[in-house]
């Protein structure tokens, strides 16, 4: 797995994370998240998958 750096909104309430999945060969999947800060705590507001192998 391979989780890529987050991209963080300016007010640091919203962020942009992707992972890929990589098994080998022609093998993995990749998503992304699109977490919100809701009352302290980051939750998950969407996510989507980006390509699969």
């Amino acid at each position: 797995m391979v989780f890529h750096l987050p991209i963080l909104t300016h007010d640091r309430q919203k962020a942009f994370v992707s992972l890929d999945y990589l098994c080998g060969g022609w093998c993995g999947e990749g998503w992304y998240f699109i977490l919100e800060k809701i009352k302290g705590k980051w939750k998950v507001v969407k996510y989507q998958g980006t390509w699969e192998a």
